[in-house]
């Protein structure tokens, strides 16, 4: 198994990446990474990984536009949900009427 990862984290959420390549153009260099592994080893299995992939769509695109067989979650499985869930909560509390 191995992993195409395409940046150290996607863009999105408070520290992640400010630029990133399209989905189109990351699902491309995917497929061009499952290639070459595959002149390697044909039984090699391919994730894909960061980059623009940072929710479940655009992990099923890359999965879907390229030989890729999975998707391994990092900071949008675990950090970007986080987030958002702690800026809503914060948001909610700032609202609250005090004395």
């Amino acid at each position: 198994m191995w992993s195409a990862p395409l940046s150290v984290s996607p863009p999105g959420g408070l520290s992640g990446a400010e630029k990133s390549q399209t989905l189109a153009e990351a699902t491309e260099l995917v497929q061009a990474i499952c290639q070459a592994a595959k002149e390697v080893n044909p039984e090699v299995l391919i994730l894909t990984h960061g980059g623009p992939f940072k929710d479940p769509s655009s992990a099923e695109y890359s999965v879907a536009n390229s030989d890729a067989v999975g998707y391994a979650a990092g900071s949008s499985g675990e950090r970007m949900p986080t987030e958002k869930a702690v800026v809503k909560v914060t948001e909610s509390y700032k609202r609250m009427k005090l004395k």
